[in-house]
C-alpha cells in the first residue's frame, strides 16, 4: 500500500513538473516571449475585448428594443452607445497591450499599434459619429496588419 501511494506521489510530481503548477499564467516579468507567443497573446486580448464589446452592444440593444419590441436605434442612440459601451471597453485594449513585453523585434510595431488605438479612441470620444459610420480605426487597422494581428483590426 505504501509503495502504491509513493508511486502516485511520484506520478503527480512528474506530471506537475511537465505541465506546470501554480497560478496558470506561468511567466513572470523577466520571461521573454517568442514573437509567435507574443502575437498569440495580443490576438487573444483583441478577440476578448471585441467579444466584450459585442456582448455590451447586444445587452444595450436588447434594452433599447424592450420598450417597443423592435430595434431601430437612432443616430443619437448609436452615439450614446458608442460612448457608453464601445469606448470604455476598447480603452482597456491598449492598456492591456502596454503591460505586455514584446520581443525586441516587435517592440516598435507594438508601440505603433498602441499609439494608434489610443489616438483613435480619443478621436471617437470627441466625435462618436466616426465610430458609428465605420471611419474610426484606419490607423489601428494598418498597424494591426503590420504587426500581423488581424484580430486587432477594430474598424
Amino acid at each position: 500500500m505504501k509503495r502504491a501511494g509513493a508511486m502516485g506521489l511520484v506520478a503527480i510530481m512528474i506530471v506537475g513538473s511537465v505541465f506546470g503548477c501554480g497560478s496558470g499564467g506561468g511567466e513572470d516579468a523577466t520571461t521573454t516571449l517568442t514573437p509567435h507567443q507574443f502575437l498569440f497573446r495580443v490576438s487573444r486580448a483583441c478577440k476578448q475585448v471585441e467579444h466584450e464589446k459585442y456582448a455590451g452592444f447586444e445587452h444595450a440593444f436588447k434594452a433599447l428594443a424592450a420598450g417597443t419590441g423592435e430595434l431601430n436605434p437612432s443616430q443619437a442612440d448609436l452615439r450614446k452607445l458608442t460612448l457608453e459601451v464601445a469606448v470604455p471597453t476598447l480603452e482597456r485594449l491598449p492598456e492591456q497591450l502596454a503591460t505586455m513585453s514584446p520581443p525586441p523585434s516587435l517592440k516598435e510595431k507594438t508601440e505603433r499599434l498602441i499609439a494608434a488605438m489610443e489616438s483613435e479612441i480619443e478621436a471617437i470620444k470627441r466625435e462618436p459619429d466616426r465610430y458609428v459610420n465605420g471611419l474610426a480605426f484606419t490607423k489601428t487597422d494598418k498597424a494591426a496588419f503590420a504587426l500581423h494581428v488581424s484580430q486587432c483590426t477594430l474598424g
